[in-house]
Order: C-alpha cells, then structure tokens, then sequence
C-alpha cells in the first residue's frame, strides 16, 4: 500500500512539473504581453482623451446656449415718479381745484400705485445664444490641432507597441540561444564522457597515456563548468522574458522554437546572394511605413503651428451674432402686469482688443520661436533616423553575412566530426585530434547558434526603425 502511494505521489508530482513548464512560441507570448498590458490599456485610454478633444474642439463651430434664473425680494418699493407733482403738472391751473376733490385724491393714489415697482417676489428667466462669427482663426486653428493631436497620439501609440515588441522578440531569441547552447553542451559532454571512457579502457591495455585521459578529462571539466554556468544564466533569461511579456515571474516555461524551426523561418537559404542582398532571409513582421515617424515629426511642428495662430488671434476683432430671451414676472416689459412677460433682442457685438494686443504680440512671438525650435528639431531628428536605418541595415547585413558563413563552417566541421570519428574507430586517427575535433565542433556550433539567434534580433531592430 505505501508503495502505491508513493509511486501515485510520484505520478502526480511528475504531472505537476509537466503542467508547469509550458512551451511558449514567440506569437504566445507577444499575445500574452498586448492581452495583460497595462501600457496598452494606458495608451487605448489616451486615444480615447484625444478623440473627445477632437469632438470638443468641433463644438467650437456651434452656438453657444445658456439659460439662467434668479429670484429677487427688495423691502422697500422704488417709487418711479411723484403721482402730486406730475397731476400739477398735468393740470396746471387746475390742479388746486381738481385733486382736493375725492376723484383727484382716488386719481392720485391710483397714479401712485401705478408708479411704484414692489420688487418683493419677482423672477427672472434668461436665454441666450451667441454665435461666434470672427475670432481670428482661433477655431479653426484649434480644430486642426486637435486633429494633429490625435494623429500624433495614434502614432505614438504604434510606436510604443512596436518598441514593446521588439523588446520581447530580443529577450526570446536570446532565451532560446541559451536553451540551445545548452544542449549543445549537453551533447558536447556527452562526447567527452564517452571518449574519456574509452580512454580508461584504452589505458589498461596499455594502448592510450595518462596524459590522453588527463587532457579528455580536463576538457571534460571545463565543458560542465560551462554547463553550469548557462544553467545559472537561463532562469535569470526566463524571468526577464516573462516580465516583459506579463506572465508570473514564477512561470517555468521554455520556448518552443530551436535551431530546426528558427532554420525553417530562414526561407531564401539557396537563392540569398551575400554579395547582393536582394532577397530578405527572414519575413518581414509588422512593419509600418517608414514615413510614420517622419509624419511624427511634422505634425509635432504642424501643432505649434496652429499654437501660433491661436495666439495671433488674440490681437485680432472678434464678431459674434447673439440673441436673448429674457422672461419677467411681473411683467415689466408690459407695465408691470401681474403675468409672466417676456422679449427678444438680437444683435452682433464686435470686440477690438486694446491692451491685449501687447501681450498677444508676445504670446505670438514666443509661440513663433517654439514653432522654429519645432522645425530644427525636425531636421535634427530626421538625419538621426536617417543614420539609425542605415546602421540598422548594416547591422542586419553582417548578421545575415556571418551566420551563412557560419553555416557553412556548420556543415564543413559535422563532416570533419564523422571522419575523426571513424577515423578513430579504425586506429587512423589519434585521441588528441579527436578530442580538438569536437572541440572545434562544439565551438562552431556555438556561434553558429548565436549568429542565428543574432540574425532575428538584427531583423526585428531593423525593422524597429521603420516604425
């Protein structure tokens, strides 16, 4: 019974590991990284700003249309005129006579209560809409650069992801190096352990040295200290590839690529010209238009521009239609009925900066000179990237360079391997010269691995500065 359940903890423990050490591709993990980033979200959410900017800015071209409303009590009535004083004048010579009476008296009071306004409870309701007209291209200025905005945040967005993705793809193709040029060395020890082992028997016989098995054993040695060395260095690799790609930083996984499937990607092996270079050894992957942060740069000068505009306007006339609703109770506007009453006006304002101008003379000037500094930041920007394309391209052509020759030596040393082997099997070929063969097999393996793990990352850098 305790061996069954040991040998089901053992399954189970076997199954756990199998779980947890995942096999990610290159498009899993870059999927991965846009799914769960929040640089992604941040950058959605900034899209998202600049679209409303826009939408505000286009409101700029509408009426504008508010409505308020007060309440007024004032304790003492305002009297407008004298109801005695205006009948005398009314009357003149008559008036003596006539207001002493009861009718004059009643007159006067009812004169009187006419010409007071009793402010105890009144309302007030106002309309108003005003049309802008003329405001010295400040609308339209502000239209463009919201527009200018947008495209640039868009842009800029590309550029991040791209920037993000190239970042993966490095730390991918170097994880995969590292995982490779560990078995390669796995194999490589493998070789030594089985000639030192031949060694002994060899010696006994008294066919091989103590020198032989000391020199086998000494590589041997070397080859796991090697050994572990790049098993210090993988987990390390692999924690800074699932940071990038916002996976745990407890994730046991390894990449599914290797040297077999990264040689299958090289599709144009057999028809690349060194020389030439006409053909690309590698598919090219998300590459935009090399003009996009060229467009960049330019809608960064665009938007300073329109900057300017906005300030000039300040010192220019604006002309604006406008038309008011104003609602009264009581009812001023109708000799202060006890009803709700109300008026139009409409008319145009037009409105000339005096004192203004000086500080939008200013306000121009400065935002003149940032649309200058904008335009040789343009030039200076353009002739970096201009010099980054081509040290990206020449980069690229070495990498290509190098790993097919190191291709080559690939071949030329697995054929010199199998003759040593043979040769050393039948008695034609000395330990010594095996032991340099697959020391040299084991070394042009090795930098053949990095030249073509380099000529990835070379690729995904070009193509980083055509974006």
């Amino acid at each position: 019974m305790r061996k069954f359940l040991l040998f089901a903890v053992s399954l189970v423990l076997l199954h756990t590991v199998a779980i947890a050490q995942c096999k990610y591709s290159l498009e899993d993990l870059l999927r991965r990284a846009e799914e769960h980033s929040i640089q992604q979200e941040i950058d959605s959410l900034n899209l998202v700003a600049a679209k409303s900017d826009v939408l505000r800015a286009r409101s700029s071209f509408f009426p504008k249309i508010s409505a308020s409303s007060s309440f007024l009590s004032l304790r003492r009535p305002i009297k407008l005129y004298d109801a005695y004083e205006l009948s005398q004048d009314f009357l003149g010579n008559w008036s003596s006579f006539i207001l002493n009476t009861e009718q004059g008296k009643a007159l006067i009071q009812k004169l009187d209560k006419k010409g007071t306004l009793d402010l105890k409870n009144t309302w007030l309701l106002n309309i108003s809409l005003v049309q802008p007209l003329y405001v010295g291209g400040k609308i339209v200025a502000s239209n463009k650069m919201a527009d200018y905005a947008l495209e640039a945040r868009h842009w800029q967005t590309e550029r991040k992801k791209a920037e993000r993705q190239h970042a993966i793809k490095e730390a991918y193709y170097q994880l995969v190096s590292l995982c490779e040029k560990e078995a390669l060395l796995g194999e490589y020890i493998g070789m030594l352990r089985s000639v030192a082992k031949d060694i002994e028997a060899l010696q006994k016989e008294g066919y091989a040295t103590k020198g032989d098995l000391l020199e086998a054993k000494m590589a041997l040695s070397k080859a796991s200290q090697g050994l572990h060395k790049l098993q210090r260095m993988t987990p390390i690799a692999t924690q800074h590839l699932a940071l990038l790609a916002n996976l745990p930083l407890t994730s046991d996984f390894v990449p599914k690529d290797n040297i077999e499937t990264l040689l299958s990607k090289v599709e144009h092996l057999s028809s690349f010209s060194i020389s030439t270079g006409e053909e690309d050894c590698l598919p090219s992957e998300n590459q935009a238009n090399e003009e996009s942060r060229k467009r960049l740069l330019s809608l960064s000068k665009a938007i300073k521009h329109q900057q300017t505009i906005i300030e000039q306007s300040s010192m220019l006339p604006q002309l604006a239609f406008f038309a008011n609703y104003t609602s009264l109770y009581p009812n001023f506007f109708d000799s202060m009925k006890g009803n709700v009453g109300g008026a139009w006006s409409l008319g145009v304002t037009l409105q000339v900066p005096l004192t203004d101008i000086y500080v939008g003379y200013q306000a121009k000037r400065s935002a003149k000179a940032q649309e200058l500094i904008a335009g040789l930041e343009e030039k200076k920007t353009l002739r970096k990237l201009s010099l980054e394309a081509e040290k990206g391209q020449s980069e690229e052509t070495l990498a290509r360079q190098i790993f097919f020759s190191s291709l080559e030596l690939r071949k030329d040393i697995t054929a010199n391997l199998n003759l040593a082997k043979l040769g050393y099997k039948e008695g034609e070929v000395s330990i010594e010269k095996l032991l340099r063969t697959e020391a040299d097999w084991f070394q042009i393996n090795e930098e053949f691995i990095s030249a073509l793990t380099d000529l990835f990352i070379k690729q995904s850098a070009l193509a980083l500065t055509k974006q």
